[in-house]
C-alpha cells in the first residue's frame, strides 16, 4: 500500500466512541500545560473492569520503572511495548487496560517502561530509556522472566515512534517482531493526511504541532532520523525484517505511517500495512467496546505471536 490512499466514511463504532469522548468534554490538549494535559488524560482512562492477567510485577531496569504484564505462568517471550502520549503524557495510567490486551491476546510478557516525558525530559530522553531497557532484557532474560532470544517490540503513536527508531538503532539480531500502531514517523507534519479534513479524527494537527513544540529542542532537527524515522537510510530501514504497520484511516498520521512502510519495503525489508478502515487514531483504546477494533487489536497481537 502507498500513500496515496483515500479514506472512506467513518466507522460507526468509531462515531459511538468519539461522541463519548466528546460528551466527557474532553478538553484541547494544545490550550494547557502539560501537567493539566496529563492529569486530564488519567483521570479518563481508569477501567473499572480491567482484564486480567497473571500478574504484574515492578522493576528499576537502568533506572527505568518498569512493569512487567505477565501473560502466562511460565516463561515466555517478552514484548517490549512503548506508550504513546505526543512524548508528553502517558504510562501505566492511560495505557493499563492495552498492555493488559496485549498480554492476555498473546500470552507473553509485555514490558512497559515509564520512560521520561517532555518538556522536563526533552529527546532524547525517552529514546535513551527506551533503549535502555529493550537492551536489558535482551541481555538479561532469565532475571526478568522471559524467554532467551524472543523479544518484540512495539508501541502505539509516539510510542510508535520510539519503537522504530529504536529498532533502526539496535543489532538486528535483537529483536524480532516490531509492531507499529499509528506511529508518528515523520515529524515535519507535511503529508496530505496532517491536512485532511480532521472531522472524526480524534488527534488534532494542532495537538501534534504542541507535542513537537514540548519535545524538541533547536538542537533537534526535525529532520534528524531520530526524530522522523522514515527519513532513515535505505541500509537501516531494509534491515527491518519483520514489520506490521497499521495506520488509522481517519488519523493525521495516516500518510507518514504509509510512507513508512513504503518505505522499509522499498529498501528490501519485510513489511505488512494494515489500514483500521473507518477508525481514527487510539483505537486500541476502544478494543473492549467495538468489536471492529477488538479485530484490528487481535490482527496486532496474531502478528506478534505469529
Amino acid at each position: 500500500m502507498t500513500p496515496g490512499y483515500r479514506r472512506g466514511p467513518a466507522h460507526p463504532e468509531a462515531l459511538a466512541a468519539l461522541a463519548d469522548i466528546a460528551a466527557a468534554g474532553d478538553p484541547d490538549l494544545s490550550t494547557m500545560t502539560p501537567a493539566a494535559a496529563r492529569a486530564s488524560r488519567r483521570s479518563r482512562f481508569v477501567s473499572a473492569d480491567p482484564t486480567p492477567v497473571v500478574a504484574i510485577d515492578e522493576f528499576d531496569i537502568v533506572a527505568v520503572a518498569t512493569r512487567i504484564y505477565r501473560g502466562s505462568d511460565d516463561v515466555a517471550p517478552a514484548l517490549v511495548w512503548l506508550h504513546g502520549g505526543g512524548w508528553v503524557m502517558g504510562g501505566w495510567d492511560t495505557h493499563d487496560e492495552i498492555f493488559r490486551l496485549l498480554a492476555a491476546r498473546t500470552g507473553f510478557h509485555v514490558v512497559a517502561p515509564e520512560y521520561r516525558l517532555a518538556p522536563e525530559h526533552p529527546f532524547p530522553a525517552a529514546l535513551e530509556d527506551s533503549l535502555a531497557v529493550i537492551n536489558a532484557v535482551a541481555c538479561d532474560p532469565e532475571r526478568y522472566g522471559v524467554e532467551a532470544g524472543r523479544l518484540a517490540l512495539g508501541g502505539d503513536s509516539a510510542g510508535g515512534n520510539l519503537a522504530a527508531v529504536a529498532a533502526l538503532t539496535l543489532a538486528p539480531a535483537t529483536i524480532g517482531r516490531l509492531a507499529l500502531v499509528y506511529p508518528v514517523t515523520d515529524c515535519r507534519f507535511g503529508t496530505a493526511s496532517f491536512r485532511e479534513d480532521a472531522r472524526h479524527s480524534y488527534l488534532r494537527p494542532e495537538w501534534l504541532e504542541w507535542f513537537r513544540h514540548h519535545y524538541l529542542t533547536a538542537e533537534a532537527p526535525v529532520d534528524d532520523w531520530r526524530v522522523s524515522p522514515v527519513l532513515a537510510s535505505e541500509a537501516q530501514l531494509g534491515a527491518l525484517t519483520d514489520v506490521l504497520v497499521v495506520v488509522a484511516s481517519h488519523d493525521p498520521l495516516r500518510d507518514e505511517g504509509l510512507a513508512f512502510a513504503a518505505r522499509v519495503g522499498g529498501a528490501g525489508g519485510r513489511v505488512r500495512t494494515v489500514v483500521a478502515e473507518g477508525f481514527p487514531h487510539g483505537f486500541l483504546s476502544f478494543a473492549r467496546r467495538s468489536p471492529a477494533a477488538s479485530a484490528y487489536f487481535d490482527t496486532v497481537t496474531e502478528f506478534l505471536a505469529g
